[in-house]
């Protein structure tokens, strides 16, 4: 099952709608999906999701944000001590090898690279105790054009909010308005109503799949987010997938994202890493965490040895 987008120009270049066919009738998604939500998943196996949300996803038009990969990414894990990484691999995705459980977007023995598009993010996601160390890295583009895309998944208020521009006349005005998600653009103009629908219901629960929160004796409750990501990629257009932050604040406020998980062929081909901090979580109250960063990189060999410079 291959996704197949096309590509409206007559509205702008970054317009474009999707279409995507199955075998099966199409039936009441919403029902399908409260079903779905009701199975208990640890008594299922992978593959009996994943042919559910198949099955599901299929045989409907679709309307999603197709993107370009940004510019900058950010990357970070957790230390327990003041033990600084040699080498850029010791921050960078791990080998497939060493992969024994799901994860948000992958199997077992399957390497992703998540990152975030900010650099708060990565802390907030990480969300550390005092006395630990945090190692971030930031990695840049090191071409202009990647030729592959990025699928949003889970932007569903701002898709309610494109649906009610029916004049193609009124997109331009309608996106200088928005924020840069709206470089992202979708087609809805002669879409019928029912179709707009799905897309509705089908970004409302691939949003819920990919924020929810997961403890590690849980590990089956991964399995639709694992599925979902591999029908995009079943399309070898889409090579990464870009959803919300897990991360709340004390108010209720979701904290900026978004997040992202790569395929990390792009990310070996496409991305250079540019510096890498080095953190320690001096205080924390609630979510509000102050950090002191005690090394910065002063340089990053060819073969990913990295030399550290101390922060005064």
């Amino acid at each position: 099952m291959k996704p197949k987008w096309q590509h409206h120009p007559e509205h702008g270049n970054n317009i474009y709608s999707i279409d995507i066919k199955d075998a099966l009738p199409h039936l009441n998604l919403q029902n399908l999906v409260d079903s779905l939500n009701q199975l208990n998943l640890k008594t299922m196996s992978y593959e009996q999701i994943k042919n559910l949300i198949f099955s599901f996803s299929g045989n409907r038009n679709l309307l999603y944000f197709k993107s370009d990969f940004i510019n900058e990414l950010y990357r970070g894990r957790i230390y327990q001590t003041e033990s600084l990484p040699a080498n850029i691999s010791e921050v960078w995705y791990p080998s497939s090898n060493k992969i024994e459980r799901f994860g948000r977007a992958n199997k077992p023995n399957q390497s992703m690279f998540y990152c975030c598009a900010y650099q708060h993010t990565v802390l907030a996601e990480l969300n550390p105790c005092i006395d630990e160390y945090i190692c971030v890295i930031k990695i840049c583009k090191n071409k202009e054009v990647i030729e592959n895309k990025i699928i949003q998944l889970g932007f569903e208020r701002k898709l309610f909010e494109i649906a009610k521009v029916k004049n193609p006349d009124e997109y331009e005005e309608f996106f200088k308005s928005k924020e840069k998600y709206y470089e992202s653009k979708l087609i809805i103009n002669d879409i019928p109503m029912s179709e707009l629908s799905d897309s509705f219901i089908l970004n409302k629960y691939y949003f819920q799949q990919f924020t929810k929160r997961v403890s590690s004796e849980e590990n089956y409750e991964y399995y639709p987010s694992v599925a979902i990501a591999e029908f995009w990629f079943n399309n070898p257009l889409i090579k990464g997938i870009c959803y919300p932050s897990l991360f709340k604040s004390n108010d209720g406020f979701i904290f900026p994202g978004p997040n992202f998980a790569i395929s990390p062929d792009i990310v070996d081909q496409n991305y250079k890493p540019i510096n890498i901090y080095f953190y320690k979580v001096i205080e924390k109250n609630g979510n509000t965490i102050q950090l002191e960063m005690k090394y910065e990189s002063h340089s990053i060999s060819e073969n990913g040895d990295i030399n550290w410079l101390i922060c005064k």
